[in-house]
């Protein structure tokens, strides 16, 4: 199920108050950002479209079986790149909170 309008706008409003607290170039708070936008829509393709794909395609069909294996491993991938781009950024919110609830 796509994420919803709700999700994705806490997410943002969650980072934009917590922005001053982050140490993040420009670019490093795009990655936190961007992940969940992102990320939904490799994960969705995955779970309801390939996967189903693979459970209804006939098991001799080799070529049909192999375009969905290699799109389910881009999607996973992309899904990695995300995470690792946006590492430090989960890294700085998480050592914000940290100090947050130590005071």
């Amino acid at each position: 199920m796509p994420i919803s309008k709700d999700t994705l706008s806490a997410w943002n409003s969650l980072l934009l108050s917590e922005k001053k607290h982050l140490t993040l170039s420009e670019l490093e708070f795009s990655a936190l950002s961007s992940w969940v936008l992102d990320i939904d829509r490799s994960y969705n393709n995955v779970y309801l479209n390939l996967l189903i794909g693979i459970e209804n395609s006939d098991v001799y069909n080799s070529q049909l079986l192999h375009d969905y294996v290699e799109e389910i491993y881009f999607d996973l991938k992309h899904i990695k790149d995300h995470i690792e781009a946006a590492e430090n950024g989960f890294l700085e919110l998480m050592k914000a909170f940290a100090v947050k609830s130590d005071n």
